[in-house]
């Protein structure tokens, strides 16, 4: 549920991609960049179905980076990633980041 602003009612929304949305051009645009130039590329919590954002894995794998996936079901880059972690992400990113962090 997307919370509302206690003074004038309007809908309070983070700056995510909602399912029927579109990305901003130039949103898209600064994300293929970035993941041309990434050493790692962190999947978390998707399916990679969606375009165009399902592509960015495929493009930071061939520009070399290595690929972490964490979610609960398979994804269609399972195969090509380094590393899978099966799991709700809101479960696993803290305990990574407690394993990484001590």
């Amino acid at each position: 549920m997307i919370p509302k602003c206690e003074d004038c009612g309007c809908l309070l929304k983070p700056d995510a991609v909602f399912f029927g949305e579109g990305l901003s051009p130039e949103k898209l645009s600064m994300a293929v960049e970035a993941s041309k130039e990434a050493g790692v590329f962190l999947v978390a919590g998707s399916s990679l179905a969606v375009r165009p954002a399902g592509g960015l894995p495929e493009r930071a794998r061939r520009a070399g980076a290595r690929l972490i996936i964490i979610n609960e079901g398979p994804t269609r880059f399972d195969a090509r990633a380094d590393m899978r972690i099966q799991g709700k992400t809101g479960d696993v990113l803290p305990a990574l980041v407690d394993v990484v962090l001590t």
